[in-house]
């Protein structure tokens, strides 16, 4: 059988919820991935560190 890994990315945690939802759908697949791997980029962060 093939495994397959999933990649879930995030730019802000402003959408925590939904991001939660999703992992938590991914995992209950029929055929439950090998990994999930969940990135988050945080926007804020970025917009902080940058000078004007």
């Amino acid at each position: 059988m093939t495994e397959v890994s999933v990649v879930i990315c995030a730019r802000t945690l402003d959408r925590w919820d939904k991001l939660k939802r999703a992992v938590g759908s991914v995992s209950t697949q029929t055929r439950a991935p090998r990994d999930i791997v969940v990135t988050a980029a945080i926007q804020q962060a970025r917009e902080r560190n940058q000078k004007p």
